[in-house]
């Protein structure tokens, strides 16, 4: 039986998986940032010890792009410190790991990116990101990094929401025209994280996914 441990749960991505996942015969444990701090090493070892976790789902993250320039200090320790707790203790205790990543690790000089493209993020969320995926990488645990970009759902702010609330107040809407990405939709992330699980992470896919 494949028992899941899923942080950040009250986020996007947290509230979506929580809905939607239909995994026959696996046990998702979600825990909200309030009941779970991936920056303290010894409170999540803790956890861990107590459930023991087949997989581990981190959706915990900071992930307001303009505040990370002036909270760096903050930024990293929970995109990257606690990203490093996860992954050490994934590799001790012999845990898979299924982490969410950003585009914001490249530099958007390109339309199109793809894994073998060189990372060059350009603001300190994603440095504190591409930081992140690279202490998983160090620790030798088994994992897939999905780098995502503009997440949307019916749950929380964001940009579909907003565009649909001001749709709905004015009949001509101001936006940026400089700026391009993929929306993604969390039930398209949940269904990709389903099949990741169904099939299972080893040897062979373990690795980054754009």
């Amino acid at each position: 039986m494949k028992k899941i441990l899923v942080t950040g749960a009250d986020g996007q991505l947290g509230q979506e998986l929580q809905r939607s996942s239909f995994i026959e015969g696996a046990v998702f444990l979600s825990y909200n940032k309030q009941e779970l701090d991936i920056t303290s090493y010894s409170k999540l070892k803790k956890l861990i010890l107590e459930i023991k976790p087949t997989h581990i789902i981190n959706f915990a993250a900071y992930t307001d792009i303009d505040k990370a320039e002036t909270e760096s200090k903050k930024t990293f320790l929970v995109n990257s410190t606690g990203v490093k707790n996860i992954a050490l203790l994934c590799k001790e205790f012999d845990i898979k790991l299924i982490h969410l990543s950003t585009n914001y690790v490249y530099d958007g000089e390109k339309e199109i990116y793809t894994e073998n493209d060189e990372t060059n993020p350009v603001n300190i969320y994603g440095k504190s990101k591409l930081e992140g995926e690279l202490e998983i990488i160090k620790s030798g645990c088994l994992y897939v990094i999905l780098r995502t970009s503009w997440i949307y759902s019916n749950y929380e702010n964001n940009f579909y929401i907003n565009m649909l609330l001001l749709s709905q107040k004015t009949s001509e809407i101001n936006i940026v025209n400089d700026q391009f990405s993929s929306p993604t939709s969390t039930k398209e992330i949940s269904r990709a994280i389903d099949i990741i699980l169904d099939k299972d992470i080893n040897l062979e896919n373990s690795g980054i996914y754009n």
